[in-house]
């Protein structure tokens, strides 16, 4: 009996598709965490939805999603449980939910910074165990754009932000009974700044931010110790810094991926700890916008981003003793990346063809081993998830 179970089984995996076979592996042994992978998938279709998307991974290795529906104007939040994608709406007051960021407490619960583009204003959502509570945080002028969200140990939210009425970059963060926010660059509209920013806290919940300096063309970093603040400009040769993105390694040093704008090419700075080293990851055409950053367990660098001059492909690169670099899907825009438990790369994206939020992860190959001859769904294949 056993032998005939073995058999049938096999002749499913050769005779169907990844996805079927997906479904038939639930029905039978119930849901699947999604480590292992995934061909890319449309897990949103309806409309033009998809843009300021946001990932993160939960201690599951399941994907949550934040990001904009264009067609309705709201902020949506989408979660794989093992089984099947879930989605909510979360806010739909007015237009908003676009500059969207997402985070997961140490509980897994999502927390959510967004832009009002109705009033104009920074708002924050978060869950927290039984509901959805949408708060506005800042409403003094123009601003929330560029929105960037951690929270501490103790659940507490921290928000970097783009003051647009004077160009400064703003910082948000709650206390434990109200929320404090302040003007950290900027000079108050003379210097034009807090674009791109990219915020997370260090061991001890100290923020670190990245950020744009548009007057410079500089990629500025601004940290908090406990007692001040320390302003530092990361690297300032060329027009750079834009599409910053930050993670900070397990001594609490940033690591940052950019784009340059002079020579379209994406750039990865990093703080040893004494230095400031700077190096050009890919500079094969038109590429580096819509980059983002994470670090894996080992401190090691995974970067997403667009190929602009090969029609908006997007790119991987992963950094050991050298950079590796991938074509893993053939378009998209607002791109997100994050790492889950076994090191493994997941991606959230806008497909600009079909205007759909897409999802992709790694299929569990060592990325070393991928070369870049294979099809994209060869190369990050995997058991496909359902979609709604």
């Amino acid at each position: 009996m056993q032998g005939k179970v073995i058999f049938i089984l096999m002749a499913l995996m050769l005779s169907t598709t990844g996805s079927m076979f997906h479904t038939e592996l639930i029905e039978s042994v119930g849901p699947k965490s999604t480590s292992i992978g995934n061909m890319p998938k449309n897990i949103a279709e309806d409309g033009d939805i998809g843009k300021y998307t946001s990932i993160k991974i939960d201690g599951m290795n399941n994907p949550h999603i934040t990001y904009y529906d264009a067609d309705n104007a709201d902020l949506l939040y989408k979660k794989y449980d093992g089984w099947n994608w879930n989605t909510t709406t979360i806010d739909s007051i007015g237009d908003v939910g676009s500059h969207a960021s997402l985070v997961l407490d140490r509980f897994d619960n999502p927390h959510i910074a967004y832009y009002d583009a109705t009033n104009a204003d920074l708002k924050y959502a978060h869950f927290n165990g039984t509901n959805w509570v949408n708060t506005t945080i800042d409403s003094d002028g123009d601003v929330g754009k560029y929105a960037s969200i951690d929270v501490s140990t103790n659940v507490n939210p921290h928000i970097s932000y783009r003051d647009e009425s004077n160009t400064n970059v703003k910082y948000a963060y709650y206390n434990g009974s109200s929320w404090i926010n302040m003007t950290l660059d900027g000079n108050w509209g003379v210097d034009n700044v807090g674009e791109y920013t990219s915020l997370a806290l260090d061991s001890v919940n100290m923020p670190h931010i990245a950020y744009y300096n548009n007057t410079g063309g500089d990629l500025m970093y601004i940290y908090n110790d406990g007692v001040t603040w320390h302003k530092q400009t990361a690297y300032s040769i060329n027009n750079v810094g834009m599409h910053a993105s930050i993670a900070l390694d397990s001594n609490d040093l940033p690591q940052f991926i950019h784009y340059n704008m002079q020579f379209q090419n994406l750039m990865y700075t990093v703080f040893n700890g004494t230095d400031w080293i700077t190096e050009t990851v890919d500079s094969t055409g038109r590429v580096g916008e819509y980059c983002a950053i994470a670090i894996d367990s080992n401190d090691l660098p995974h970067v997403a981003y667009v190929d602009r001059d090969n029609g908006g492909v997007i790119k991987y690169g992963h950094k050991n003793q050298s950079w590796d670099l991938f074509e893993i899907d053939e378009e998209g825009e607002f791109i997100s990346i994050d790492i889950d438990t076994q090191d493994r790369a997941h991606f959230s994206y806008y497909d600009l063809s079909d205007q759909n939020l897409r999802y992709l992860s790694h299929s569990g190959a060592n990325v070393d081993q991928i070369t870049q001859s294979i099809t994209f769904n060869q190369a990050w294949g995997g058991l496909g998830l359902a979609i709604d």
